[in-house]
């Protein structure tokens, strides 16, 4: 299918793998994604947790924010267009190698299982700043959770998307579920058993 999107045109192919091979039997190993901002991805698996950080992300969409406003001020749409391609290039990079090492994570255990949130919606449900409503706009968790269904098909790892709710407050030792849990941010405290741990594992 030829198709237009902006000023670029591209062209969408159908693929077949036809070796995929079939998800692996036997008791699952189950691997928690947790997708963010300030942390990109947050894997938890039997061996501890795995973190992506978002900050060079975070500084480097800053960047190209600023640079788009001063093409503007000097009404340069074409540098202000190219300049889009460009952030969406970067990011659409970075995805891949993300969703590579996830997969490549979740392959090395016994019938592995990634568990992802199922975040439709979310740019509707928060609000904030204007740097912060930015971050999220550009939030591109669509695009790397895409990335990491085929290549996880491919690999054999099977991919389920969970309901998010609560789960950020639930112990995941007793079960235990309150805001009083998660004291701040990046630290999770249960107040039923005393675990503590990444409040994104």
């Amino acid at each position: 299918r030829l198709f237009q999107r902006g000023g670029e045109w591209y062209a969408m192919l159908p693929l077949r793998i036809p070796d995929t091979p079939a998800v692996r039997k036997g008791d699952p190993t189950v691997i928690g994604v947790y997708l963010g901002v300030v942390r990109l991805a947050t894997a938890s698996t039997p061996n501890g947790v795995k973190v992506w950080n978002g900050k060079e992300i975070r500084s480097g969409r800053e960047h190209f924010a600023d640079l788009r406003r001063r093409y503007q001020r000097h009404n340069r749409k074409d540098k202000v267009k190219a300049m889009r391609g460009k952030e969406r290039r970067w990011m659409q990079d970075i995805n891949h190698k993300i969703s590579k090492e996830l997969v490549a994570l979740a392959s090395g255990y016994s019938a592995p299982v990634l568990a992802f949130e199922k975040l439709d919606g979310i740019r509707d449900r928060v609000n904030g700043s204007k740097r912060f409503n930015r971050m999220m706009s550009s939030w591109s968790f669509r695009d790397l959770l895409n990335k990491v269904s085929y290549k996880a098909e491919a690999a054999g790892v099977e991919l389920v998307l969970v309901d998010p709710r609560r789960t950020s407050r639930t112990c995941p030792k007793c079960g235990h579920a309150t805001r009083s849990n998660r004291p701040t941010q990046a630290d999770f405290r249960c107040v039923a058993c005393g675990y503590n741990g990444n409040a994104d594992a």
